[in-house]
C-alpha cells in the first residue's frame, strides 16, 4: 500500500472553479497538457486545452451530435485571434506543427485562465490590453459560443476572429487532399456558412454568425497541425483545417463581441447574451444542489451532470461513459446511476436511464455498449451489466422509496435470473451443482476487465468469476427483498438458490493462503502462469465487489482479509491496481500504441472508480470507526491535486500503475466521477451506510 494523504477532502478556496496563472499557462509542457470539455446534454462537446492548442483529434470548439448521443462530428475545430491597432498587432492563438514549432505563441500572452465550469481566457498584452475570451454550449443543442471582451485598453482595437473548419467523425483526421472532402462556402454581412457534401449523413451545415464582426471571404487551408497526444497514443496526428475567412470588429474598451457556431439556422437562437445569461443560471443550479454539503461533490457536480445525455431513439436520458470517446455502456451506467443521479438529486433521470436499459433487454442480458454509429444494434457481451442492473434498482429503491417502478421492473429482474438459470447467450449459465455463474467464450470478453486486440482477449476471465457471482448473489437477494416489499413470497427455487450459492460462494473462492478471494474458478484451460489446476490465483480488485455489494455472500473475517489483500496489493493514491505487482503480466505503465496500452489496461494499471468499493467495504468490515473514517477522507483527498490536471475539474479514466502514477485513458469518466461522489455522500456523510457483516 502507497501512502496517501491522512485526512481531508478534496478541498480548495472556490468550490467552483479551476483557475491557472500566468507561470503555469507560459509553461506549454503544462499548460498544452491540461485540457477543458464542456458538453452540451446531447452526447456533443467542446474541448481543448489551457494553453488553446489543439492536442487531440477530439479537441475543437464544436463536436456535434447528430444522433444524439452518437454520430458524433467534428465542425468547428477553433477560432485564431489577432487584435491589432494601426501601431501593433498580436496574435493570440497557439498551435504545435508537425515539425514541432509552437507557432503563433499567445499562451505567453494569457494571464489567466478559468474554468468555472466554462472556460475564460483573460490575455494581457503589454500591461495595457486586456482581452477575456469566454465558451459556452447551448444545453440542448449543437451550439457553441464564444465571447470576446475588450476588458481595458488605451483606446479601440481591431480583433479579426478566423474559423478553422472541418467534417469528420470524431474519432478521425482531416486531410486537405483527401478525395471526398467536398465543400460549399457562402458568407455576408456577419453571417458564415459552410455546406459539408461528404460522409454517409448527406449534406451537413456548419453555420457561424456574429452579433456585430463581419464576415470577409479568403479560403486557405491551414496545414499540418500536431495533436500531440495522439502521438502518445501510437495514433495519426496530422491534421489540415479549412479556413474560410474572419470576422473582424472594433471594439472600444468594455465592449464584446459574439461568434455563434451551430449545426442549423441560428436565426432560432435567442439572442447570445440571452443565451450566456440561460447557461450560467443553468451551471450555478448545478451547484446549489450541493448547499450545504461536502466540498468534494460541489467540485465535481458539474463534470456529473456533464455524462447525463439524452438519447433520441429512446427518448429518454442516458450516461455517457466517458469523454471523449466512449458512448453508453450498460455496465458503466449500471455502477455510475447512484453518484450522478442519486446523489445529485435527478431521481427522475435515473428512472428514465434505467427503463431504456431494461426496453433493451434480450435474453436475459441488458445491453453491453450502445454503438457511435447510429443505424447499428447495441452490443450485449457483457456477464455483468444485468446483475449491475440489480444493484441500480436497488440503490433507487432506497434514494426514493419509488415502489411503483420497482413493482413495474419485477419482471425484468425475473426475466434476467431465469435466463442466467437456464443459460443463455456467450455460454452464461447457472452452474446447478453449486450455483455459480459460468460464463466464456472463445474470443469474446464479458466481465469488465474486457481489453481485446486484434482478436487477442488480454485478460481472459472464462469459468466463475468473483465478482460475477458476488453480483449474482446480489441479485437474488435483490429480488426477494423487492417481492418482500410488494407483499409476495419468492419461489422455493429461488429461496433454495440463495443458500446454495452463499454456501459455494465462501467454500469456492476463499483463497486457502488467506490472500483475500481467487479471481475466477472453474477456469481450467486459460494458461496462465498464476493458476494452479482450475484456480486464478492472481491478486486482482473484483474481490472487493464481494464486501461492497449490499447483500455479501461472505461473512466478516473472509470480508476483512480480502479487504487486507486488497489494500495491500492494490491501493495506490488513486485507485486500486487491476493486478498485484510481481505478476509475470503486471504492466507498470499504461503508454506505447494501441496493442500495448490494450495489454495494459488491465494488467496493473490503476482504475480510480474502484476507490469507492474500497472505500465501502473498508469501512464496511471496520464498523465506520473514526480511524477508518479519517483513512477514507484521505483517499478522497488525494485527486485534489488532479482536478487542475489532465481533464480540469473531474477525474481521469486510469493511472498508470507505479509512481508519479500519470493519468492516461479518458480524461472524464463518468464512473470515476459517480463513485467518488457515492463514497463521499454514502460512506463518509453516513447516508444509505452498508449493514454490518455477521
Amino acid at each position: 500500500m502507497e501512502a496517501v494523504r491522512a485526512a481531508g477532502e478534496i478541498k480548495g478556496t472556490d468550490l467552483s472553479k479551476i483557475v491557472l496563472d500566468k507561470n503555469e499557462l507560459a509553461d506549454f509542457e503544462n499548460s498544452g497538457h491540461k485540457e477543458w470539455i464542456i458538453t452540451n446534454g446531447l452526447g456533443g462537446f467542446a474541448s481543448s486545452t489551457a494553453a488553446g492548442a489543439n492536442a487531440r483529434k477530439y479537441h475543437g470548439l464544436l463536436t456535434a451530435s447528430f444522433n444524439p448521443p452518437v454520430d458524433r462530428y467534428l465542425l468547428l475545430s477553433k477560432i485564431e485571434e489577432e487584435i491589432s491597432s494601426a501601431e501593433e498587432e498580436y496574435f493570440l492563438s497557439c498551435n504545435m506543427y508537425s515539425n514541432k514549432v509552437i507557432q503563433p505563441r499567445g499562451h505567453l500572452y494569457l494571464e489567466k485562465f478559468e474554468l468555472s465550469p466554462n472556460p475564460v481566457f483573460t490575455y494581457k498584452i503589454n500591461q495595457k490590453i486586456i482581452l477575456t475570451k469566454k465558451v459556452f454550449m447551448v444545453h440542448g443543442r449543437n451550439a457553441t459560443v464564444v465571447k470576446y471582451t475588450l476588458e481595458s485598453a488605451p483606446g479601440p482595437y481591431s480583433l479579426k476572429m478566423y474559423p478553422l473548419v472541418t467534417f469528420r467523425d470524431f474519432h478521425s483526421n482531416t486531410s486537405a487532399s483527401a478525395p471526398g472532402f467536398v465543400y460549399e462556402i457562402k458568407g455576408s454581412g456577419k453571417n458564415l456558412t459552410v455546406v459539408f457534401k461528404n460522409g454517409h449523413l448527406g449534406e451537413k451545415k456548419l453555420f457561424l454568425t456574429s452579433d456585430r464582426a463581419v464576415f470577409k471571404r479568403n479560403e486557405v487551408w491551414n496545414r499540418d497541425f500536431l495533436l500531440y497526444k495522439e502521438t502518445e497514443r501510437g495514433e495519426e496526428s496530422s491534421e489540415d483545417l479549412l479556413c474560410p475567412g474572419r470576422f473582424s470588429v472594433s471594439l472600444k474598451p468594455g465592449e464584446s463581441v459574439y461568434i455563434t457556431a451551430c449545426d442549423e439556422d441560428p436565426a432560432g437562437l435567442v439572442s447570445p447574451s440571452k443565451l450566456e445569461k440561460s447557461e450560467d443560471k443553468r451551471v450555478s443550479d448545478i451547484a446549489c444542489r450541493f448547499e450545504p454539503g461536502p466540498e468534494t461533490l460541489k467540485k465535481l457536480a458539474y463534470s456529473a451532470d456533464s455524462f447525463i445525455v439524452s438519447r433520441r431513439s429512446t427518448g429518454k436520458k442516458t450516461i455517457i461513459a466517458g469523454y471523449h470517446w466512449f458512448s453508453d455502456w450498460g455496465r458503466d451506467t449500471m455502477i455510475s446511476l447512484c453518484g450522478l443521479t442519486l446523489v445529485t438529486k435527478k431521481f427522475d433521470v435515473c428512472r428514465d436511464i434505467l427503463s431504456t436499459f431494461s426496453e433493451n433487454i434480450k435474453n436475459g442480458i441488458v445491453p453491453n455498449r450502445f454503438s457511435d454509429n447510429s443505424g447499428d444494434p447495441p452490443e450485449y457481451n457483457a456477464v455483468d451489466a444485468s446483475l449491475w442492473y440489480f444493484y441500480a434498482l436497488y440503490k433507487y429503491y432506497r434514494y426514493t422509496k419509488d415502489i411503483y417502478f420497482i413493482e413495474n421492473s419485477i419482471s425484468a429482474m425475473k426475466d434476467i435470473i431465469d435466463n442466467y438459470i437456464a443459460g443463455t447467450d456467450f455460454n452464461i449459465k447457472m452452474d446447478a451443482s453449486d450455483g455459480l455463474v459460468t460464463q466464456g467464450d472463445e474470443g469474446v470478453q464479458l466481465t469488465w476487465m474486457d481489453a481485446k486486440v486484434n482478436g487477442f482477449v488480454v485478460t481472459p476471465r472464462s469459468g466463475k468469476a468473483v465478482e460475477i457471482n458476488a453480483l449474482w448473489y446480489n441479485a437474488l437477494c435483490v429480488y426477494k427483498y423487492f417481492l418482500g416489499l410488494l407483499g409476495r413470497d419468492i419461489e422455493k427455487k429461488y429461496e433454495f438458490l440463495i443458500g446454495h450459492v452463499k454456501k459455494h460462494f465462501a467454500q469456492k473462492f476463499k483463497s486457502a493462503s488467506g490472500e483475500g478471494l481467487y479471481d475466477v474458478i472453474d477456469c481450467a484451460g486459460l494458461g496462465r502462469e498464476k493458476n494452479t489446476g482450475d484456480i486464478s490465483k492472481q491478486i486482482r480488485p473484483n474481490q472487493i465487489f464481494a464486501v461492497f455489494l449490499p447483500f455479501s455472500p461472505l461473512d466478516s473475517e473472509t470480508a476483512k482479509e480480502a479487504v487486507e489483500t486488497v489494500e495491500k496489493n492494490l491501493l495506490t493514491p488513486f485507485g486500486l491496481r487491476s493486478l498485484a505487482p510481481g505478476d509475470a503480466e503486471y504492466k507498470p505503465r499504461y503508454e506505447g500504441a494501441r496493442y500495448e496500452r490494450d495489454c495494459a489496461y488491465h494488467q496493473g494499471t490503476v482504475w480510480p472508480y474502484l476507490i469507492g468499493p474500497f472505500i465501502s467495504a473498508k469501512l464496511r468490515v471496520n464498523n465506520y470507526d473514526p480511524e477508518t473514517l479519517d483513512f477514507c477522507a484521505g483517499l478522497i483527498g488525494n485527486f485534489e491535486p488532479h482536478l487542475k490536471d489532465a481533464g480540469l475539474m473531474s477525474i481521469s479514466e486510469i493511472f498508470d500503475a507505479e509512481n508519479p502514477h500519470r493519468p492516461a485513458g479518458c480524461i472524464s469518466q463518468a464512473w470515476s466521477v459517480a463513485e467518488i461522489m457515492r463514497a463521499v455522500y454514502e460512506d463518509l456523510e453516513g447516508n444509505f451506510r452498508l449493514d454490518k457483516l455477521s
